[in-house]
C-alpha cells in the first residue's frame, strides 16, 4: 500500500504543482490584463480631460465673441441713436432760424428748382402762416406769371413744387430724407464718432 500511496502522493503532488502553476499564470496574466486596463483607463482620462478642456476653452471663446458682438451691436445702436438726435435738433434747429434767413433759403432753393411750365408751390402748414409778404416776388418765373400758393395738410416745414410733369419736393422732412447718409457722416464726424454703419 506503501506504493499506492507514493503514486497517490505523488499524483497529488504532481496536480498541486500543475495547480500552482497555473495560478501563478493566472495571476502573471490577471496583472498584466489590469495594467493594461489601467493605462487604457488612464489614457481615455487623459484624453477625456483633454476634450473637456478644449470645449471650456471653446465655450469661453464664443462666450467672448458673443459678449464682444453684444458690445459693439450696443455701441453702434447708441452711436446710432446719438446721431438720430442730433438730426433731429438740426432739423428743430433749421425750423426755428431766422424767417428771413429761413425762406431766403428756400426761395434760392425753389428758383434753382423751378420747372419750365407753369407750377403751383405747395407750402409746409406751419410755415404756411409765417410766410414772408414779398417771398414769392422773390422767384422768378420765365414768363413773370402769378404763382398760385396752398397749404400743406401733408407736411409741416419746406414746399412743393407741383408742375403738370413733375413733384419737386423740398419739404425739410424729404431734403433731410434724400440725403440722410450725408448728414449721418457729418453728424458721426462733428461728434467725433468714427465710422458708423
Amino acid at each position: 500500500m506503501d506504493a499506492l500511496q507514493n503514486i497517490i502522493k505523488s499524483i497529488e503532488k504532481d496536480t498541486e504543482d500543475k495547480i500552482n502553476k497555473i495560478k501563478e499564470k493566472n495571476d502573471i496574466e490577471c496583472k498584466k490584463i489590469i495594467s493594461d486596463a489601467e493605462i487604457v483607463a488612464k489614457n481615455e482620462c487623459e484624453q477625456n480631460e483633454l476634450n473637456i478642456a478644449r470645449k471650456k476653452e471653446q465655450i469661453l471663446s464664443q462666450a467672448q465673441t458673443s459678449n464682444a458682438i453684444f458690445k459693439n451691436k450696443s455701441i453702434l445702436e447708441k452711436k446710432h441713436n446719438l446721431i438720430d438726435k442730433t438730426l433731429n435738433i438740426a432739423m428743430d434747429y433749421f425750423h426755428g432760424i431766422d424767417s428771413e434767413k429761413y425762406f431766403m433759403f428756400f426761395v434760392k432753393l425753389i428758383n434753382k428748382n423751378l420747372p419750365s411750365d407753369k407750377f403751383k408751390l405747395v407750402v409746409g402748414f406751419e410755415d404756411f402762416a409765417r410766410i414772408p409778404d414779398d417771398f414769392l416776388t422773390n422767384i422768378c418765373t420765365n414768363n413773370g406769371s402769378k404763382i398760385e400758393c396752398e397749404k400743406s395738410d401733408k407736411f409741416s416745414h419746406g414746399f412743393q413744387i407741383i408742375s403738370s410733369k413733375s413733384i419737386i419736393d423740398l419739404s425739410i422732412e424729404s431734403i433731410f430724407a434724400d440725403n440722410i447718409d450725408l448728414l449721418r457722416s457729418i453728424a458721426s464726424s462733428v461728434l467725433n464718432l468714427g465710422e458708423v454703419k
